[in-house]
């Protein structure tokens, strides 16, 4: 059996569906079954290897992409999160994350949260944060068609999906040789923390990737 190996972020991880939610809104270490990764893979009757992970920007799914050690049969499938996140990689191997939420949330350390409202009010803008999406996606699919690995694009990133952030990431740079699908979450529902897609969501995210694919792989 194949793998279908996903990447992304917490909408792909599966944040709040049943199986990874508590009251403590802390990880479980697994990722859902629920998510659309898994309903995909089921669907294709391929082995799931689900990377998504809460909070991560495009550039550091380009980055687990690159360190990522595949096999030559993989499909992998990428949904790209917010163009507004960035992360900065430390030398002791941690990641600094940077997002527009982590702002007023305080159960983030004061001293994280005060350096991300300095990032965002001084240092971003919408310009700088669709050029360098759009540059990580594009080496993700570069670098994959490089290795012979099968992979496909989509983004859950659109207009006014985030307090800050590119108001479109339409139409691609002229320079990109990806032009996103327009397939996103059609927010059928909402997971148990009444903010990330619910079952259903991931379950039709999940169909309209498998009609899209069916192109390719006559599923």
């Amino acid at each position: 059996m194949g793998r279908l190996v996903a990447f992304g972020c917490s909408n792909t991880y599966g944040e709040g569906l049943p199986d990874s939610w508590n009251t403590t809104w802390r990880w479980e270490g697994k990722t859902s079954k629920f998510a659309w990764p898994q309903v995909l893979a089921d669907k294709m009757n391929l082995e799931c290897v689900n990377m998504g992970e809460g909070g991560v920007s495009n550039k550091y799914i380009a980055n687990l992409i690159a360190e990522t050690e595949f096999q030559q049969d993989d499909i992998v499938v990428v949904l790209w999160t917010y163009f507004s996140r960035s992360c900065v990689f430390q030398d002791d191997g941690s990641v600094k994350r940077i997002m527009v939420q982590d702002i007023p949330n305080k159960n983030m350390p004061k001293q994280h949260r005060n350096w991300n409202k300095i990032y965002y009010k001084d240092f971003y803008t919408d310009q700088e944060a669709i050029k360098d999406g759009y540059f990580r996606a594009n080496f993700a699919k570069l670098y994959l068609d490089s290795i012979g690995i099968k992979n496909h694009h989509y983004t859950c990133s659109e207009s006014n999906t985030q307090p800050t952030g590119p108001s479109s990431i339409k139409p691609a740079p002229k320079w990109s040789c990806i032009d996103f699908p327009d397939i996103r979450f059609k927010y059928l529902d909402k997971a148990l923390d009444g903010n990330h897609p619910g079952v259903k969501s991931h379950e039709q995210l999940a169909i309209d990737i498998y009609e899209d694919l069916g192109t390719n792989y006559d599923v």
